[in-house]
């Protein structure tokens, strides 16, 4: 039981992390029931996507991480696809978590500007970066489980504070039911820990039981946190705020008094802090491991890119993570459907669980990813 508890901890922690700070925003702006409707089928899409991941592990006998399935089950092309995924999922996060805690902190400390804040901050995460610091892979788990009882203090604090009648659900409209895609999909991007979670089950027939919790509780929390915190802040006090400042903490700081300002900010910080160094050894590591590129090389480019964004001054916080997750998450989700089918028909070990009805499945998965690059292509068209 205790080893089951670690690995659903181990996918929950890697799932719920700075994205959900930006579900608020979104969901008081697409309509709460249209975000609530956009998380459950995105939450659906997510699950059965993890079990595909689980199935392909379980089908291999030796462990490799993400891009090692995708490269052993589809080759180069697969690998390459997974590699620009995982590039513009990783280099969209880190612009957008400096941009957030840039605002955090001049939420906490309001006589720095929030772009000082930003260039301190990304300064000292490039250059944790470059000496590795494979120590936050091991706090991260620690850090996870003080960020859920944090997270879980502001909702039940918050929703104290609710009015009777105080949630308004709004009304369901096509127009908007898409707008929160991009923002829900980056929160719930988790697929690189499934593989992390078998090495700590000693039955492996409780690998699928592990996925559906891993997944369901973070679906369960984002569904709260749109739903109290939207509704107790408002579309109307968003919207005067900066693009930047649509971090979900800093309006609860402004309404709730110092001590929230100071909890909840600070919690913001952690939560970007953390995701920030782990995603940006993930893509270092990347680099250096499946295409041989050096240390050096790897730091550069995963510092220059998102700095480059933020000196261009045209994305917000809200606006990155909805690029990334709409374009790393609809490329990755297509990839990983590919290596699951070419898995079915190379498996060199069977599986404990397999999914009924593949093929119906992943059609439904891939008019959905497809829904979602479609999506983010024609924003940036018009």
């Amino acid at each position: 039981m205790k080893r089951q508890a670690q690995a659903i901890a181990t996918l929950v922690g890697a799932t719920i992390g700075a994205g959900i700070l930006g579900i608020p925003y979104v969901a008081v702006r697409a309509g709460i029931i249209n975000t609530v409707i956009m998380l459950v089928i995105l939450g659906a899409v997510v699950l059965f996507l993890n079990l595909y991941i689980g199935e392909v592990t379980l089908r291999t006998k030796k462990r490799h991480e993400l891009s090692g399935y995708v490269d052993k089950y589809w080759g180069k092309t697969g690998k390459l696809l997974m590699t620009i995924a995982i590039f513009i999922w990783v280099l969209g996060a880190l612009t957008a978590y400096t941009l957030g805690v840039g605002e955090a902190l001049h939420a906490i400390f309001g006589s720095v500007s929030a772009n000082i804040f930003s260039m301190l901050f990304y300064l000292m995460m490039v250059v944790l970066l470059y000496f590795g610091l494979k120590m936050v892979a091991k706090t991260e788990l620690v850090l996870s489980g003080i960020m859920m009882i944090v997270l879980l203090g502001i909702l039940l604090f918050v929703g104290a504070q609710l009015k009777p009648g105080g949630i308004v659900m709004g009304q369901l409209t096509v127009s908007n039911l898409f707008l929160p895609i991009g923002v829900i999909l980056f929160a719930l991007m988790s697929e690189v820990a499934i593989p992390e979670m078998l090495p700590q089950l000693k039955n492996k027939k409780k690998f699928k039981k592990c996925i559906l919790w891993g997944t369901l509780i973070p679906i369960v929390v984002y569904l709260l946190f749109a739903i109290v915190i939207g509704s107790f802040v408002g579309l109307e006090y968003f919207e005067q705020l900066t693009p930047n400042q649509r971090v979900a903490t800093i309006p609860l700081g402004q309404l709730l008094g110092a001590k929230m300002l100071i909890l909840a900010n600070l919690f913001a910080v952690v939560a970007m802090a953390t995701s920030f160094l782990v995603l940006g050894l993930a893509l270092i590591w990347t680099m250096q491991y499946d295409y041989g590129t050096k240390k050096n090389i790897a730091w550069v480019v995963t510092s220059i890119v998102p700095l480059f964004f933020i000196l261009l001054g045209r994305t917000s916080f809200i606006g990155a993570m909805d690029f990334a997750g709409g374009f790393a998450g609809g490329l990755l989700g297509l990839v990983m459907i590919v290596t699951y089918h070419k898995a079915r028909k190379k498996t060199e070990r069977k599986p404990e669980y397999t999914i009924k009805y593949p093929n119906l499945i992943s059609t439904f998965l891939v008019i959905v990813f497809v829904i979602v690059l479609m999506q983010q292509v024609l924003r940036l068209i018009f």
